[in-house]
This record gives structure tokens, sequence and C-alpha cells, in this order.
């Protein structure tokens, strides 16, 4: 299933940051952390205003963000860990 949100939703998909110990042990992150990092995947066309007009987002699908886990919504989709977000909910976006 092919999902597009509307208006000022983000669908993400949280990457799975690895950690090690000092003596090389993987450790997966906390399912608990807060804040979560994310990719976009799809984004909707922008935040509607009252009088109609459409103001573009600032993220793009690629682009790599965190959020706090409890602004986001799970979605159950094809057995895929994907959230859904609004623009607003986004802390930051990654540059390089």
């Amino acid at each position: 299933m092919k999902i597009k949100p509307i208006y000022d939703r983000i669908i993400v998909e949280p990457i799975q940051d690895a950690e090690t110990t000092s003596s090389g042990i993987w450790v997966g992150t906390s399912t608990t952390t807060p804040i979560l990092r994310a990719r976009v995947i799809a984004c909707g066309h922008g935040r509607l205003q009252p009088n109609g007009t459409v103001i573009p987002l600032l993220v793009h699908p690629g682009d790599v963000v965190h959020f706090q886990r409890s602004q986001g919504i799970e979605l159950p989709i094809e057995d895929t860990n994907q959230w859904m977000v609004q623009e607003s909910s986004i802390l930051v976006v990654e540059t390089v």
C-alpha cells in the first residue's frame, strides 16, 4: 500500500542507530527514548492557512529529522515501522 500524507503531515521511518560498548558488543538503542531520529519518506503539500493559501513544507523526502515520540503516530503499514508527524513537531533537520 502506498500512502500520501495531506497538508503538513509527514511520513517518517525511524533510523535504528546501533551503539557499541568499549569491548565491541552491539547494543540497540532503547525503544523508550523520547526523541526519535527518522528519515522522511513522504510529505504533504504544505500548511493550510485560514485564508486558503498553502505554505510549502521545509522538509523533503530523504531528509533526516528528530521529533518527540509523543508527537508522532505509529502507522501499521505493511510490516514497516513508519510514523506520521506534523511539520511543527519536528525539532531539527540534520544537514551535511
